[in-house]
């Protein structure tokens, strides 16, 4: 695995953070009612200084839970937590506490909960929470935190099958609404496949194929299928077929989480709305969803 975190992995942590933001306060030791704890805003009012997640605690005295996740320890990125940090607790009227996730062990020794700078014999020091993901796994394994089980695999160096397995049983027995479920087992799916192949995730995961119908994932292995099945016993049409298949399949995808995003910030849409967005490319969508965090009204992003 790289350096630099994937983008699935990091949509994956944003996904399940937003679904369900209490099973974070408890992983960092937290004891924080579910109903005091709200998704705030992540940006900092710096283009290029943007929160991983923000959690809003209104609590008798309101505070907030600055987010941020690595795969492994990056020393660059230090000083942006700070900047970030530092301009929150700026922005929002109440204390912003960060926490730094770390989510693979590897090989590295070493996990940073400080950014020190020192000069001239002269030092300045901000330190910070971390939680290390795999220290939790037996938190995780005895259902305590059953939530993040689709996290499992990251909490080994060398996760299999097994694994799999075990977080398979981990979220079909979790006391959760099935609408969770689906979407811990898709997870489960995404963060997987950074480490198996596909047909032994189809294979474990077949018993839900069914639940996770309507998942990304799922939506994307199906038209590929059809693409090659459709153009297969040519080589040229084949690989067109493939390509048109996979445009289609990451167009789909890209329609799909733009109208979620645009419903849950604006609720029902308008039928003219919801046609602009299906007809529009990719690029379109990635760029319109990037302009949603600052928008206030459908009528600033054009639509």
């Amino acid at each position: 695995m790289t350096m630099n975190q994937p983008a699935e992995i990091d949509r994956s942590l944003k996904t399940l953070i937003r679904r369900v933001p209490p099973v974070f306060c408890r992983l960092a030791g937290l004891t924080v009612p579910p109903e005091q704890i709200h998704l705030g805003d992540v940006s900092v009012n710096l283009p290029e200084f943007r929160a991983d997640q923000l959690l809003l605690i209104e609590a008798e005295e309101p505070w907030a839970l600055h987010v941020e996740y690595q795969l492994q320890p990056d020393p660059r990125v230090l000083r942006g937590w700070f900047v970030k940090n530092a301009a929150l607790n700026a922005q929002l009227e109440r204390p912003v506490i960060l926490c730094v996730l770390y989510l693979v062990r590897g090989e590295r020794r070493r996990f940073p909960s400080a950014y020190t700078l020192t000069v001239a014999g002269l030092k300045n020091e901000y330190r910070f929470h971390s939680v290390r993901l795999w220290e939790h796994a037996g938190r995780i394994r005895s259902g305590e935190l059953p939530e993040l089980a689709p996290l499992l695999v990251l909490c080994e160096d060398k996760p299999t099958a097994a694994t799999l397995q075990e977080e398979l049983q981990l979220i079909r027995s979790a006391a959760v609404p099935e609408a969770l479920r689906a979407d811990l087992l898709g997870l489960a799916l995404t963060v997987g496949s950074r480490y198996f192949p596909r047909d032994l995730l189809f294979t474990l995961f077949r018993e839900e194929l069914p639940m996770l119908k309507e998942a990304s994932i799922i939506q994307e292995w199906i038209e590929e299928g059809e693409a090659r099945g459709e153009a297969r016993g040519e080589a040229r049409g084949e690989a067109r077929g493939e390509a048109r298949g996979e445009a289609r399949g990451e167009a789909r995808t890209a329609h799909r989480m733009l109208l979620r995003q645009l419903e849950a910030r604006f609720g029902e849409l308008p039928p003219a709305v919801v046609t602009r967005v299906e007809s529009a490319d990719p690029t379109w969508c990635e760029e319109t969803a990037v302009r949603l965090l600052s928008a206030g009204a459908l009528q600033d992003l054009g639509l």
